[in-house]
């Protein structure tokens, strides 16, 4: 004897529910790790972050340019 149209669609719809739930959690997990791979890659060593800029300082525009600050 055959399920009815609406218990086969219920399944279809669990089944199609948890492999959106895993993609999305390997997604996450994926979002994840290239953010710690960035943060990772941009962290600076401390010679490194003696030669820049302190926070909050622009550098100069070039002079002659639009908005130049010279």
């Amino acid at each position: 004897m055959a399920l009815p149209s609406n218990v086969m669609a219920g399944a279809a719809v669990e089944r199609f529910m948890a492999d959106y739930a895993h993609t999305l959690e390997a997604a996450a997990t994926d979002w994840m790790d290239a953010e710690r791979d960035f943060h990772d890659t941009v962290t600076l060593s401390g010679a490194q972050s003696e030669q820049l800029p302190a926070a909050g300082c622009r550098p100069a525009r070039h002079p002659g340019r639009r908005g130049s600050v010279a």
